[in-house]
């Protein structure tokens, strides 16, 4: 019966789409059901220790995040806070702070511009869960559980001592009761968010789940937009003046689904709840507590025909929190109007993301072309719950452009992250990895954007000791602000990932400013490295497992005797049908370095498993920032009985440093064995060839990614010896639009990336595109072609 009307079901929710046609619009590269992640650009992040006042003893030292170069952080307020969420500046430029638990808005001035606040002053108390706060002129606006509260600074001073109810009666029973305003100065308009009463039940309250809409004076109250979850992040695009929201998804659906939504909050929206989530995805209705939304009607299915694509899609259960766009100078103009936000969960928890950061979402003006990079990360030390310090959520910055985050879990605090006035980009020319021993060529070219004022001097130096170079190579300046850096040099040390750096430092009269710009190489053995077993009879000793859901401890054995691959012993673990998918964390007791290893190979017998409630059973393999399906990707063959090897390249993986964790997770019922658990390498060639014309069909160029793509697109080659390299992008008809590289490579792994441009700098048409590489010894001339490799890319604009 449930197969039957989900035919029936879809039918009809076509034939309601089809109706509404005309009023549709033109939608993004997000196709109709689909859960496509934003794409996610790599940037390099590098350790900053966070500075500690000496009066916040109670916050824990030596604490470190990953910020973009140039970016230092500290901690502003570490007073008696609970639960600090969102935040803003009042017109005097005093930060205040929501203090849900201690319910209370709390005022932190810096009245000695030292970037610690001075004292803690209560300025407004008394509410059940007060959890955002605006200004407007000397008002100040309070969004509390059941009402929003309007305080006025009478005085001047600061004390917003006249109180009145700005809006009363905000539904506020059941789950999801944090509310969050937004005041719209140039319409004159207030926005409160209130969220869904449950998970995604049917409620008839007609202001839950919803986007409220209030004329200044509190007059005008009516629904603005429906059908939101959760909320918890709204913020104004400064730019096109539209309200953005962030939201939280339902739970029941495992790990990978609902994927979180970033979207424009449009007047008469619809956003899902309580069917659907994304774009016109159905929630999984064979779910007992969602088939209680059963039946559908004809206006429910039109609503969902009525969902637009979301600005973007994030992994599911990372909770983003509060959005805040980025409006000032003091960053990288590539920050300006960008939205920051804020991810309250991860990994750790229920996500299949490692979450507890700070994101950048880059997008058009209109949301369209949307792409995110990671921005302060660190918050999480280990694999456990227990190894995240630090749970941010609001987000705001002052009137110079310096940002402040706040934490509301574990560590209470107020953070505040500066950029140094030296603003400068190193483009670095360099392999992803090479073998101890090699020759490295070591190239970059260095532009200061921006300096201190009144510099008496620019020294920009080099320190590649990581790689076995020298800690000082001075870089040379080719034109006013450009520098230049070419160094060759043999390679040697422990294999692993290595970071090099160049230093930019400039002197004024008073003061010294210095910012460091990191790269990062992996440094291979000479020679094959012996398997490394994590598990064969027993575990190692450098790992631990544990098998778990988000909230329970599940069964396992580590001394099976009865069902074994290999030797004598193997492991056995159970899954659970509930509302969480379960995991299987092998965990290393200390980083591991994978550096010289290419493969993970296990074991495997899932005979005794049996499909859980939700439609789609999966067993996923979690390594890096990379969730892989084993079923979906044809790894694991469920209709075989018995044991299974598998091999998996490691380079599926985002492994660019040493790894912590080997998740198993999944979602079906019984129970399952592992065996010979371990990393093996290929066999290095250590001959000496002969013939230097000769090459390796083991030149590489991979897929580019992502493929389709809107903006820009990866393109990863490897590069077995030292060869002239080069790859063009042609159109369909053979003609060369965009040449990528024409240059001499050293042994090594490579990116490159293409802009949908041509060599002109015009923007190519909506297309199929051919990238082509090809390869020729050093002893040849370049134009000899001894190896060419193709790959088809799809350009949509």
């Amino acid at each position: 019966m449930k197969n039957l009307w989900s035919n029936i079901h879809v039918v009809t929710f076509f034939g309601f789409l089809a109706s509404s046609e005309a009023n549709a619009e033109p939608l993004s590269t997000l196709r109709q059901g689909a859960n496509n992640l934003t794409p996610k650009h790599r940037i390099t992040l590098q350790p900053v220790e966070v500075e500690i006042p000496s009066q916040f003893a109670n916050i824990p030292q030596g604490l470190t995040l990953n910020l973009p170069s140039g970016f230092t952080v500290n901690v502003f307020s570490g007073h008696d806070l609970n639960k600090p969420r969102l935040m803003a500046f009042d017109y005097r430029e005093v930060l205040h702070v929501a203090d849900m638990n201690n319910r209370r808005v709390v005022a932190l001035p810096d009245r000695d511009g030292n970037g610690v606040a001075d004292e803690m002053i209560t300025v407004a108390s008394g509410f059940k869960r007060a959890h955002s706060i605006v200004f407007s002129g000397n008002y100040m606006y309070v969004a509390d559980r059941h009402q929003v509260l309007r305080y006025h600074d009478v005085d001047g001073d600061g004390g917003y001592r006249e109180r009145m109810v700005f809006a009363d009666d905000i539904p506020s029973t059941g789950s999801h009761s944090t509310r969050t305003i937004v005041v719209d100065e140039l319409n004159e308009k207030v926005y409160l968010s209130v969220g869904w009463p449950c998970d995604m039940c049917r409620n008839n309250e007609p202001e839950r789940g919803v986007v409220l809409e209030f004329n200044m004076d509190g007059s005008g109250r009516r629904v603005f937009a429906s059908g939101v979850r959760n909320v918890v992040g709204m913020a104004l695009h400064p730019e096109t003046n539209q309200l953005w929201g962030t939201n939280n998804g339902h739970d029941k659906e495992g790990g990978q689904i609902p994927p979180e939504w970033v979207d424009i909050i449009r007047e008469d929206g619809f956003y899902g709840v309580p069917f659907a989530y994304g774009y016109q995805n159905f929630i999984d209705f064979s779910i007992p507590d969602y088939a209680k939304n059963l039946p559908l009607t004809r206006n429910d299915s039109l609503l969902v025909a009525a969902m637009k694509p979301p600005v973007a899609l994030l992994p599911a259960h990372t909770a983003p929190m509060g959005i805040h766009f980025y409006r000032e100078n003091l960053f990288p103009k590539r920050f300006k109007n960008r939205a920051f936000i804020a991810l309250h969960a991860g990994h750790a928890k229920l996500a299949p993301s490692p979450g507890y950061r700070i994101i950048t979402l880059f997008s058009d003006p209109d949301g369209l072309n949307a792409y995110r990079e990671d921005f302060m990360t660190g918050f999480q030390t280990g694999t456990e719950i227990d190894d995240v310090w630090g749970y941010p959520v609001g987000i705001t910055t002052d009137s110079k452009g310096r940002m402040y985050v706040s934490s509301d879990k574990n560590i209470h605090a107020i953070l505040r992250i500066d950029h140094s006035p030296i603003i400068a980009k190193a483009k670095y020319n360099l392999p992803d990895s090479i073998k101890v021993g090699s020759i490295v060529n070591i190239e970059a070219d260095v532009i200061i954007e921006r300096s201190v004022r009144n510099v008496l001097d620019t020294v920009v130096e080099a320190d590649l000791s990581s790689l076995g170079g020298p800690d000082s190579a001075f870089l040379i300046e080719t034109e006013p602000s450009h520098f230049r850096l070419s160094e060759s040099f043999e390679t040697f040390g422990d294999s692993g990932p290595k970071t090099i750096a160049i230093y930019v430092s400039q002197r004024t009269k008073n003061k010294e400013y210095r910012t460091r710009i990191p790269g990062n190489m992996l440094l291979l053995p000479a020679q094959k490295r012996s398997d490394y077993w994590i598990f064969g009879d027993e575990i190692s000793d450098e790992w631990s497992v544990r098998n778990k859901t988000w909230v329970e401890n599940l069964p396992q054995e580590l001394d099976e005797d009865k069902i074994v691959y290999s030797g004598q012993r193997a492991a056995s673990f159970r899954g659970v049908d509930g509302d969480w998918d379960w995991n299987v964390r092998f965990r290393a007791l200390s980083p591991f370095n994978l550096a010289g290893y290419d493969w993970l190979s296990f074991a495997i017998k899932i005979d005794g498993i049996t499909s859980p409630r939700q439609k789609d059973t999966y067993f996923s393999l979690y390594m890096g920032e990379t969730l892989l399906n084993l079923f979906e990707a044809g790894l694991i063959d469920t209709s075989l009985a018995g044991w299974q090897r598998i091999d998996i390249k490691l380079n599926r993986f985002n492994l660019r440093s040493s790894l912590n964790q080997i998740n198993f997770s999944g979602n079906f019922r019984g129970e399952f064995y592992l065996d010979e658990i371990r990393f093996r390498s290929e066999e290095i060639n250590t001959a000496v060839e002969k013939n230097p014309n000769s090459i390796s069909r083991s030149f590489e160029l991979s897929n580019s990614f992502p493929n389709p793509f809107n903006s820009n697109t990866i393109i990863r080659y490897d590069v077995k010896s030292d060869s002239h390299v080069s790859i063009a992008i042609y159109n369909v008809k053979g003609q060369r639009v965009a040449q990528l590289v024409k240059s001499t490579r050293r042994a090594g792994r490579y990116t490159s990336k293409w802009d949908g441009r041509d060599e002109k700098g015009n923007e190519l048409g909506t297309g199929v595109y051919l990238c082509q590489m090809r390869i020729s010894s050093l002893g040849l001339r370049p134009n000899k072609i001894q190896h060419s490799q193709t790959r088809k890319m799809l350009l949509v604009r």
